[in-house]
């Protein structure tokens, strides 16, 4: 058998346990298979990821746990005489009654700080729950809003799908801006439906000549200007496809965001949007990487085809 664990405490010796184990198991008998799958088990440490918080009972034992006595039996200290390593013991028991009986007072400030921390994470625990309701609630308002919103003059009213997806956009932004703030500009929104749900947001965007098309109006910005540009539509953008990575990173102040969607239509849906740019996402992480963006996730949107993306970048 492998050296599959270790155990790290005084007096016991790993190899002598896994030895013991060997010859149990030859007695017993058991099949070689299920020995062999034993053996292969993992008994590496919980990652970090997979910790549960602080455990007051776990921390409780590790404090109430005694430190024994050095064992003054071993080689290490053959060189002294046996009086010598007799009275040392003796010497080590009585210093730390002593020191038991002086840490009375620490020892009631710790269990004070453990009722404490457990009373914290209680209520921490409670407002955590709260605080999902009221974003469950604030969303649920904020979809009637943007449902209840009358169209302008031959538009259609904006799909669940582009509804639900215009809000994740704009709380993701928002997230990512953090206390940040600055000129935003949002572009392929024709029907002004992302452009409301960032406003619900408390995103404030630049605004745009109507005069222009939206990659004119991205070319008049100042170098280095914006804190994001959101392209909502990149398959229907006006511009050229290959150049718009670059334009974008020139227009980015330090720290900006960029944002791309490509819609190639609803999941299960017959009809395929009239596209100008099939853009693909592969292709434009590693353009926007060569121009020195950052990468910061991408995903298939829920309710889109699997060719449809959505990607964040930021300027480094």
């Amino acid at each position: 058998m492998k050296n599959i664990f270790e155990i790290h405490a005084p007096g016991i010796d790993t190899s002598q346990v896994i030895a013991s184990v060997e010859k149990r198991l030859e007695e017993r008998g058991y099949d070689p298979d299920e020995t062999k799958r034993i053996e292969e088990l993992s008994f590496a440490p919980v990652s970090p990821a997979a910790e549960h918080g602080f455990d007051p009972a776990v921390t409780t034992e590790l404090f109430e746990r005694p430190v024994s006595a050095p064992d003054f039996k071993s080689l290490k200290y053959r060189r002294f005489p046996a009086p010598f390593r007799k009275g040392a013991r003796w010497l080590f028991q009585f210093l730390s009654s002593v020191n038991e009986k002086l840490s009375q007072n620490r020892v009631q400030a710790f269990y004070n700080v453990v009722h404490e921390i457990i009373s914290v994470n209680h209520r921490l625990k409670r407002l955590q729950r709260r605080f999902e309701a009221l974003a469950a609630d604030n969303l649920e308002l904020r979809r009637r809003l943007n449902d209840s919103r009358p169209a302008g003059p031959g538009q259609l009213p904006p799909s669940p799908v582009e509804s639900r997806l215009n809000r994740e956009m704009a709380i993701a932004l928002r997230e990512h801006l953090g206390d940040a703030s600055g000129p935003v500009l949002l572009l392929g929104d024709d029907a002004g439906h992302a452009a409301a749900e960032l406003k619900l947001c408390g995103i404030s965007l630049v605004e745009q000549a109507t005069s222009r098309s939206p990659d004119e109006d991205l070319w008049q910005r100042a170098d280095g200007s914006l804190a994001a540009i959101l392209l909502t539509d990149a398959g229907r953008f006006c511009g050229q496809a290959e150049l718009l990575p670059e334009l974008c990173q020139r227009k980015l102040r330090q720290g900006g965001l960029l944002f791309f969607r490509m819609n190639t239509g609803a999941d299960g849906s017959v009809f395929v949007p009239a596209l100008r740019y099939n853009v693909d996402a592969a292709s434009l992480k590693s353009a926007c990487e060569h121009l020195g963006l950052r990468f910061l996730s991408e995903r298939i949107p829920e309710g889109l085809r699997e060719s449809s993306f959505e990607s964040w970048f930021a300027k480094n």
